[in-house]
């Protein structure tokens, strides 16, 4: 039976007899051309791992319990990871993967030193067994098992092992037809399956990695980087994909007016990349430019969050967003269905879209106003946020408490504590105009209410500014 190293040696014959330079690459037909590439593909597969062995040998020479001893310290170098980039070239994330790659098949072989075997490792999970022994018989890549393993190592204490070891046999058959990105989504499906409770941690610690930074450079113009969460980003890439869709292959416009408006962007001279900066900082403005004390009104970039109503109904699962792969937590779909309402689709036992419904339980712009004269902002303590940065929150859920869209059963929250209150636990109670806050066990063992006081001049100081006739006026007119 061949060897790894055959496969290597028969690769490489192969490729070397296809030519010595370019030129001769550029002689090729096209069916020989893929043929080389298939040779090339086949040649660096047994290459990765050989490199793995070797990055997974060179960790575990270099063990933390070895100290100044290590292989790596002991050669001058921090980290196993830094002696691998120092002599492949290659980038840290690259020797890293190595290294994680190379100590899993590592955990499921005997160990050697110079002077022979060293004690056997403690028996390894069988889904890392499973990885391992695909690995060396060549049925998968480095980059396919570290998608893996970076998706099932953190949950297997809390998962059975056959659970896992099932999945990962299907990402193994799975991987010789998807490419690592679409493995990678593929894996982060069934780990979010399996461990469905560390779900929403697993969403909150990601939305914690968010940034925004922006930097002058030397010649005055304005670099900058930013990472966001797949809700937020969601949002953004539907505000730029609304605005560059007619150059991006979007759908022809039958309305003549948008019509006339997409032919005009398509004539512009500026690149796709200009007009999406463009249409950026037209957001920021609009943002800047809004009035305070005007609530926005519910037209937004479209951003559509799909659940079951089964989910909903057993407060199981998840809600995903439209056109991203990755699902959200219900917390998530509840503050959408709070904020932007649903839309029911009903579907047949064949997968049948047999009806679609109409949109239910929106605040209308009049009580929107309502709420926005009556609360004068954010109503969370202490938050100093105008109308213009909030949402309408329905005291009792409108889905899971069966709560009703009155004004009276609907508060101002800027996102911030709008994403509080359906994430952490926080509950709102109301006794006629009295609305307090409730917070979870996990901040106040006796949970004792917080007043809301209102924001809003009519409420507050309902004989001391200017307009206040003016707002009671407005306030009317629901």
């Amino acid at each position: 039976m061949p060897t790894p190293a055959d496969d290597l040696r028969t690769t490489a014959d192969a490729v070397a007899r296809l030519g010595s330079s370019a030129a001769d690459f550029a002689a090729l037909d096209d069916s020989a051309l893929l043929a080389a590439q298939q040779a090339v593909a086949l040649n660096q597969r047994a290459n990765q791992l050989f490199a793995t062995w070797i990055a997974g040998e060179i960790a575990r020479r270099s063990g933390f319990e070895r100290g100044q001893q290590g292989l790596a310290r002991r050669t001058g170098y921090l980290s196993p990871e830094a002696l691998i980039q120092s002599v492949s070239g290659g980038t840290h994330a690259e020797a890293t993967k190595l290294v994680h790659v190379g100590m899993l098949a590592t955990s499921v072989s005997p160990s050697h030193d110079a002077d022979g075997p060293t004690d056997s490792p403690p028996p390894a999970a069988p889904w890392r067994e499973a990885l391992a022994h695909a690995l060396t018989a060549g049925g998968i890549s480095i980059d396919a098992v570290e998608v893996i393993r970076s998706c099932f190592d953190r949950i297997e204490a809390d998962i059975p092992a056959d659970e896992i070891l099932s999945a990962t046999r299907d990402l193994i058959a799975a991987s010789a037809v998807l490419n690592a990105d679409q493995l990678l989504r593929r894996a982060r499906q069934l780990r979010d399956q399996l461990d469905a409770e560390g779900f929403p941690s697993r969403q909150r610690r990601l939305r914690d990695r968010r940034y925004f930074k922006a930097w002058e450079q030397t010649d005055g113009m304005i670099r900058g980087s930013f990472l966001l969460d797949a809700e937020d980003g969601a949002f953004l890439m539907s505000a730029l994909h609304a605005a560059t869709s007619p150059r991006r292959g979007g759908p022809r416009p039958v309305d003549p007016t948008v019509r006339a408006e997409a032919e005009r962007l398509l004539a512009d001279e500026r690149s796709i990349e200009q007009i999406a900066a463009d249409a950026f900082i037209d957001l920021l403005h609009v943002a800047v430019d809004a009035d305070p004390a005007v609530l926005p009104g519910k037209r937004r970039p479209a951003v559509r969050v799909i659940v079951t109503e089964h989910a909903l109904r057993h407060r199981s699962g998840s809600g995903r967003l439209e056109g991203h792969t990755d699902p959200v937590p219900l917390t998530t779909v509840d503050r959408h269905l709070c904020n932007s309402g649903m839309v029911p689709i009903a579907f047949d036992d064949d997968g049948q879209c047999v009806n679609v419904g109409r949109t239910q339980r929106l605040f209308t712009e009049r009580q929107r106003l309502g709420m926005t004269v009556r609360d004068g902002g954010c109503r969370f303590p202490d938050c100093d946020r105008p109308p213009s940065f909030c949402e309408a929150h329905h005291i009792n859920q409108w889905y899971r408490d069966g709560g009703r869209t009155d004004v009276a059963d609907g508060i101002l929250l800027c996102r911030r504590h709008h994403l509080l209150l359906h994430n952490d636990g926080w509950e709102i109670t109301r006794t006629d105009a009295d609305y307090r806050l409730r917070p979870p066990i996990t901040i106040d063992p006796s949970q004792q209410l917080i007043p809301m006081p209102s924001k809003g001049s009519l409420v507050t100081h309902p004989d001391g500014y200017p307009g206040t006739a003016i707002a009671l006026h407005t306030a009317s007119l629901l």
